[in-house]
């Protein structure tokens, strides 16, 4: 049996399958797990990928500062649709995640208005002629704003196609776009 405890919990001491009080609590090296912190760890991610985008880009005019805050909110929206997955055994656990600290249908709306605000950003900068691929941000915007309400109501075996191919879909649209002009 291998349940994962805090340091200060009590150990188990009843067995679960045959009740005997027979169970030891064994302490091992556990590995690192940035989970809990209700969003620290979306964040900490968000700003990994903007974070790279920096050092591989390297500009700081508006329209690159815009590119990085718009991968900011879509890894911090992408990693909390993941966590309404484990949701259940998060509360169970007692780790603080966004599911399991707002309602659903907070969460859900917190992580459409990121969505909206952020693609409507990216589109003023577009229409300034700071930045180009105005199609593939309206197609971005629909597709996250339906994934986040499709996933949080119950569908979970979607979130690997609509979430993780999610480039796929706009590069494969982008090239198509360029074979077609």
């Amino acid at each position: 049996l291998e349940a994962i405890q805090k340091m200060s919990d009590d150990p188990l001491k009843e067995c679960p399958s045959c009740g005997k009080p027979a169970l030891t609590k064994l302490i091992s090296a556990a590995g690192f797990r940035l989970k809990g912190g209700a969003g620290v760890k979306n964040a900490v991610v968000g700003l990994t990928w903007s974070v790279l985008l920096v050092v591989l880009i390297g500009r700081f005019d508006p329209a690159a500062l815009l590119v990085y805050v718009f991968f900011f909110i879509k890894s911090f929206v992408n990693t909390t649709v993941y966590d309404v997955r484990d949701i259940d055994a998060d509360r169970a656990a007692g780790i603080r995640t966004l599911p399991t600290v707002l309602s659903l249908g907070r969460l859900r709306t917190l992580l459409i208005v990121l969505t909206v605000l952020v693609h409507v950003a990216m589109l003023a900068i577009w229409y300034t002629n700071l930045s180009t691929g105005t199609d593939v941000l309206l197609l971005s915007g629909l597709h996250t704003s339906g994934y986040i309400l499709l996933y949080t109501t119950g569908y979970a075996a979607w979130r690997n196609v609509l979430v993780d191919g999610e480039w796929l879909f706009y590069g494969g649209f982008s090239i198509i776009r360029a074979f077609l002009t």
